[in-house]
């Protein structure tokens, strides 16, 4: 399960029990190494909008999918912020420039 060093869990036990018998424990996502088993439970639209926590925005997924999901969700976020300032760019202090 994703988010477990110190986050709450998305998803709960049941819910996520219903999204794998629902997707009938079968990766949604099928990237490059794709195991195919799912048994993980990804957001698909991760923006926290009204639609966030409804069942047709999840969907059962392996470990190695949702980790490629995750970080290229991140990466793309992170790459928003500096585009909209949120990461100044500074030189380190230590360097001669």
């Amino acid at each position: 399960m994703a988010w477990v060093k110190g986050n709450k869990a998305h998803t709960s036990k049941p819910e996520r029990d219903r999204i794998l018998a629902r997707d009938e424990y079968q990766c949604q996502i099928r990237g490059i190494g794709c195991l195919g088993e799912a048994s993980e439970v990804d957001h698909i639209d991760n923006t926290r909008n009204a639609n966030y926590w409804r069942d047709s925005n999840k969907q059962a997924v392996c470990p190695v999918c949702h980790k490629v999901k995750t970080q290229r969700e991140a990466t793309e976020a992170r790459a928003a912020r500096r585009a909209r300032g949120l990461y100044p760019v500074e030189k380190h202090p230590g360097l001669i420039a």
